[in-house]
C-alpha cells in the first residue's frame, strides 16, 4: 500500500516557501493540475530503470556516471518532466486513493491542506505511464523528491526491487526541523547504496529495515594536486546564509593577515550578490583542489576534500552536523590560525573515510556490482 506521509511532508516545507499571494491561489495548482501533462512514453520494457525529477548539475553527473557503468543496452534513464498540453489524468485517480491522499496531508490550515492534496494527486497521475512499464530493477537518485517517492512505492507494491543512492551528507535535524529531514526521513526504497557508515547508521536509525550496501562516492577523483597561494571558503546552503556570511568575515581577516587569496565554493542555489566581500582579495577559476586548506560549515564538499587529503576546518555553531574532529573546529580567526598550526598531527584521509568509504574507480565498481546483483 502506498503511503502519502512522505510526499506530504515534502510540500509542507515546499509551502513555508511560497509568497502569500502563492498560498492564496494554492500556486495555480487547480489549473495546471488539467493543463500540464507528464512528457513520458507510454510504455517501457527494460531491465534497468533510472528516474530523476531534478534537473541539477551534480544529480546528472552522478546518476549518468553510474548508469553508463553497466554494459548493457537493456536500461532506460527517465528524467520525469512536464509539458503544457491539455490533461485529464486526474480523472483516472480512484476515488479511494483520493481519500487516503486527503487522510495523509496532516493540516489544520485549510489552503496548505489543499495546496498539499493537489500537489500530491499530480504527482499520483504517473501511474497511468507506470502502469505500462515492464523492468527488474527501479533505481533513483533521491527517493526524497515527491516524484521519486511515488515511482518508488509503486514499483515496490508491483513487487519490483527499488534503489535509491545518497545524494549528499545528510544530517540529523530532529532538533532543528527543516526540509533537510525528507533526505532521511522519507527513504521508502528498499536497498539504498550510502557512502560510507555514518549515512549508513543514519538510514537504518529511521528505517530498520531497510538494507543499506556503503559503495562509496564514484564522484570523487582521486588525483594528485599542487596546493597554490589561496584558500578555499566552502559556502552552505541559503538557510544558513547568516553563517556563510560570517565566515566570509573570518576568512578575509586571515586572508589579509598572511597575504593568501580566496577562492569561494558556492552551494548551487547561492547568489553571490547577496554577500558582502573584499573582491580584492578573491581568485577566480582555479581548481579548488590546489587550496591550501579549506573552511566550511555542514557542507558535504568538505568531507570531499578531506578524502583528498586537503586541510578542511568546519566553521563551530549550534547547527546540527556531521561529527567534526574538535582538532578541526574554529569559532573565529584567532582559534583558526591555532588549528592550522596543528594540521599535522591530523590525517585528513582517514578523517573523512568514516563518511565516504571509496572513491572513483573502486566506488563505481562497488555500484555497479551491487546494481548487478540485484537486479538478477
Amino acid at each position: 500500500m502506498i503511503t502519502y506521509k512522505p510526499i506530504a511532508l515534502y510540500f509542507s516545507f515546499r509551502w513555508k516557501k511560497l509568497t502569500l499571494l502563492r498560498k492564496i491561489t494554492l500556486n495555480l495548482l487547480p489549473i495546471k493540475l488539467f493543463i500540464q501533462k507528464w512528457d513520458l512514453p507510454k510504455e517501457i520494457q527494460t531491465k534497468y530503470l533510472f528516474t530523476q525529477s531534478m534537473d541539477r548539475r551534480d544529480y546528472n553527473e552522478f546518476v549518468n556516471t553510474v548508469f553508463n557503468s553497466l554494459d548493457t543496452s537493456n536500461k532506460k534513464y527517465l528524467m520525469v518532466t512536464t509539458k503544457v498540453k491539455l490533461n485529464f489524468d486526474i480523472l483516472s485517480v480512484k476515488l479511494k486513493e483520493v481519500k487516503n491522499i486527503w487522510r495523509d496531508v496532516d493540516s489544520h490550515n485549510l489552503f496548505e491542506k489543499l495546496f498539499i492534496f493537489l500537489s500530491i494527486l499530480q504527482v499520483v497521475t504517473l501511474g497511468e505511464y507506470l502502469k505500462n512499464y515492464r523492468i527488474h530493477l527501479h533505481t533513483t537518485h533521491a527517493d526524497m523528491l515527491p516524484v521519486e517517492n511515488y515511482v518508488v512505492q509503486y514499483f515496490r507494491a508491483q513487487n519490483i526491487k527499488t534503489v535509491t543512492f545518497q545524494h549528499g551528507l545528510y544530517i540529523d535535524y530532529t532538533k532543528y526541523p527543516n526540509i533537510n529531514e525528507v533526505n532521511y526521513r522519507n527513504i521508502v526504497s528498499e536497498y539504498f547504496l550510502a557512502w560510507g557508515n555514518e549515512t549508513k547508521n543514519l538510514i537504518q536509525k529511521y528505517h530498520p529495515n531497510c538494507k543499506v550496501f556503503v559503495c562509496g562516492n564514484p564522484m570523487v577523483k582521486n588525483e594528485n594536486y599542487k596546493s597554490k597561494d589561496f584558500f578555499t571558503v566552502v559556502f552552505d546552503q541559503e538557510a544558513f546564509k547568516e553563517f556563510n556570511q560570517n565566515m566570509i568575515f573570518i576568512a578575509q581577516e586571515f586572508a589579509k593577515r598572511i597575504n593568501l587569496k580566496i577562492l569561494f565554493k558556492l552551494h548551487p542555489r547561492n547568489k553571490i550578490d547577496d554577500y558582502n566581500f573584499d573582491k580584492n582579495l578573491l581568485v577566480e577559476n582555479e581548481n579548488i583542489n590546489n587550496s591550501l586548506f579549506a573552511i566550511g560549515h555542514t557542507s558535504t564538499l568538505m568531507f570531499e576534500l578531506m578524502i583528498k587529503g586537503i586541510p578542511t576546518f568546519k566553521y563551530n555553531t549550534k547547527i546540527p552536523s556531521n561529527h567534526f574532529n574538535n582538532n578541526l573546529t574554529f569559532c573565529d580567526v584567532d582559534e583558526l590560525f591555532q588549528k592550522l598550526n596543528n594540521k599535522k598531527e591530523i590525517d585528513f584521509f582517514e578523517e573523512a573515510r568514516y563518511y565516504i568509504k571509496s572513491t572513483n574507480k573502486e566506488a563505481l565498481e562497488e555500484y555497479k556490482s551491487t546494481l548487478i546483483a540485484l537486479a538478477e
